[in-house]
């Protein structure tokens, strides 16, 4: 909360629980600006929904992310990450998906 950042753990796989869920969670400003490769990228995805997407993992848990999925997803960046996140936030709440307060604006 100190940074901006919305709590990991019981929350960040339910953005997979929307069709635009892996474009958000691909294109987020910490994912973008980390200089992470592709490859490297998906291996991080993967890491962070094993270990904290605990029971927010849509039914049945994930597909993994891999490099030609990260690519493909961040050369479909979309244009305003927050609003992405806004929209996908709407659709979940009105499916009874509960995600974290988010500090921004």
């Amino acid at each position: 909360p100190r940074v901006d950042v919305p709590p990991f753990p019981g929350f960040v796989g339910s953005f997979l629980r929307d069709q635009e869920g892996r474009r958000y969670v691909t294109n987020v400003g910490g994912v973008m600006s980390a200089g992470l490769n592709d490859r490297d990228t998906a291996l991080v995805l993967n890491w962070v929904m094993s270990n904290f997407g605990q029971t927010s993992l849509p039914p049945g848990g994930f597909k993994s992310f891999d490099a030609a999925e990260v690519r493909r997803l961040r050369d479909n960046r979309p244009v305003d990450a927050v609003a992405l996140r806004r929209q996908i936030a709407q659709r979940l709440k009105a499916r009874g998906v509960v995600l974290p307060d988010y500090p921004w604006p």
